[in-house]
């Protein structure tokens, strides 16, 4: 029924796409979201829900439309755009995104988890991350994009195949891990958990956003005073 509904809603339905990024072996679906969204200005769980089906139940549907559509086609013609014509072939992995202008850090990537919001039942469910974090991960990506890659294919199954496993509720935490070699082993470990137990995974102490800011800022100073 899920299935069927999101057809439906693809046939009958025009999905807007924020960003597109179109790469030899998958596609970045990213939809940036502007509304202001703060937890301690909720006076109960009810005015909880409501900000959160506000802020993110419309990009959730137009991501699980775009993700259902590339499944079940051999191609997608998105047609005339800015700069021409784009046509995405079968075979991609698709990555959404969901990019906020506020942060969320208390939320995160687990929304999904949360028992007490009821934000509708979707199949796929994206990497949420505030724009700050996400303009640090891809300083790093225009460095050098096998990282970047890595953490992308590693969250998005982290999020969706092991819904179970909670990572740090810090983004660029969880970037460093995630991409890390000495922590390989301990991630499969964690897509191995079939036991149906919750389970937090916390990485202490900020260990690699200290050391990725450490690096953007020696970065910034070769730049400013070559």
């Amino acid at each position: 029924q899920l299935e069927k509904s999101l057809i439906d809603g693809i046939q009958q339905k025009k999905r807007e796409i924020d960003v597109l990024v179109i790469q030899p072996n998958y596609v970045l679906d990213i939809e940036c979201k502007s509304s202001y969204f703060n937890l301690y200005d909720c006076n109960n769980d009810s005015e909880t829900q409501m900000r959160i089906r506000g802020a993110f139940g419309k990009s959730l549907q137009s991501i699980n439309a775009f993700c259902e559509t590339m499944r079940l086609s051999n191609a997608l013609d998105l047609g005339n755009v800015k700069h021409g014509s784009i046509k995405i072939t079968e075979g991609k992995q698709v990555y959404p995104l969901q990019i906020t202008l506020y942060p969320i850090d208390f939320i995160g990537t687990h929304l999904h988890n949360i028992e007490t919001i009821d934000i509708g039942k979707f199949s796929v469910y994206p990497i949420n991350i505030n724009f700050m974090d996400f303009y640090t991960i891809m300083f790093f990506a225009s460095l050098n994009k096998q990282p970047f890659e890595t953490y992308l294919a590693k969250r998005f199954a982290s999020i969706n195949m092991a819904a179970d496993i909670q990572l740090d509720v810090d983004e660029i935490d969880v970037f460093g891990f995630l991409i890390d070699p000495q922590y390989d082993s301990l991630f499969d470990m964690f897509m191995q958990n079939d036991h149906g137990v919750q389970q937090i995974f916390s990485i202490s102490n900020s260990a690699y956003r200290r050391q990725f800011n450490s690096e953007i800022t020696n970065y910034a100073m070769q730049v400013i005073f070559s």
